[in-house]
This record gives structure tokens, C-alpha cells and sequence, in this order.
């Protein structure tokens, strides 16, 4: 079975202060299977993500989610995302 995982970070507005200060950070896990074409988002506790939250938080979880791997700043937020190997997650799946 042949696997792509990638660990995904982002800062985001929770819409507790003022928009321009990263307020909150988020990691989570993208795990696509490439045989059967699904893909799984899981937080660090390997419970599946709901798609939920500030318009920030939204944003920028789709943001990544839709690109490979990158590393930049985006309207002020620092996001990466980027190829990890099984082992750094095994424990939580």
C-alpha cells in the first residue's frame, strides 16, 4: 500500500483578538492512500478534523490541503506543509 503523508501547520485568527496577530496554532496530518485515492486529515491526537471554526482557521486548512509541499507567509499567518515518513505518526493512526 503506498501512502503520501504530509504534517501540515498553520497560525490562524480565532476571532479572539485582532485579526493581524496569529492567535492560535494548528498541526495536523494529511494521509493520502494512493491505492484506493483517499485521503484522511487527522489532528496530533488522530481524531479526523472537522471542517470547522473561524473563517481563518477554514482558509487556511483548505489552503494547504489543496497545494504540496510549501513553506511561506500568507496575509501574515507562517503555513507549511510538508512530506513526512510514516514513523513520525504511527503512534497516533
Amino acid at each position: 500500500m503506498s501512502k503520501n503523508i504530509y504534517k501540515i501547520e498553520f497560525e490562524y485568527d480565532d476571532n479572539c483578538g485582532n485579526r493581524y496577530q496569529p492567535i492560535s496554532k494548528f498541526v495536523c496530518y494529511e494521509i493520502i492512500n494512493n491505492m484506493t485515492d483517499y485521503t484522511r486529515i487527522i489532528d496530533e491526537e488522530g481524531l479526523t478534523v472537522e471542517l470547522s471554526g473561524s473563517d481563518s482557521f477554514i482558509d487556511n486548512l483548505i489552503y494547504c490541503i489543496n497545494r504540496g509541499e510549501f513553506e511561506e507567509i500568507r496575509h501574515g499567518y507562517n503555513i507549511s506543509k510538508k512530506e513526512i515518513p510514516y514513523s513520525e505518526i504511527k503512534d497516533i493512526i
